[in-house]
């Protein structure tokens, strides 16, 4: 992947590699910003969103680290190990959206769960996301 500053990258990731007290060498450095959000069913992996800008070297060292998936690009396919935790997701963000239009007497619209013939931002359209 090319190094497009400010540009967003998404990551299934091990939750360790964003706490707190790892080491800083291990957790994403050189960005303006990041955050996660946890994997429902799944307390080991979370998504992790990163605003790559800086030093270069620092993304290409953190996704070379065990473990760390990213999703690619918009346009590229979904990551076949990416499926599962974004259908979780997902499923979350259904239950939620569906119990919101429930109290609020209207309709609810159902939207299929990520799947592996899906693109990168299809996928996250799915999960009711627009990162790009």
């Amino acid at each position: 992947m090319s190094m497009v500053k400010g540009w967003r990258t998404l990551y299934i990731v091990p939750a360790d590699l964003c706490r707190v007290e790892t080491p800083r060498e291990s957790r994403p450095t050189g960005q303006a910003q990041w955050g996660t959000h946890g994997v429902p069913g799944d307390p080991t992996i979370v998504l992790l969103d990163v605003e790559w800008e800086g030093d270069p070297n620092a993304r290409t060292s953190f996704e070379s680290l065990p473990g760390v998936l990213p999703l690619g690009f918009p346009w590229e396919p979904l990551p076949a190990e990416a499926v599962a935790p974004l259908a979780a997701i997902q499923t979350a963000v259904q239950a939620s959206n569906d119990a919101a239009a429930k109290a609020a007497g209207t309709a609810i619209l159902t939207v299929d769960a990520p799947a592996p013939t899906d693109s990168v931002a299809r996928a996250l359209q799915k999960m009711g996301r627009n990162y790009w």
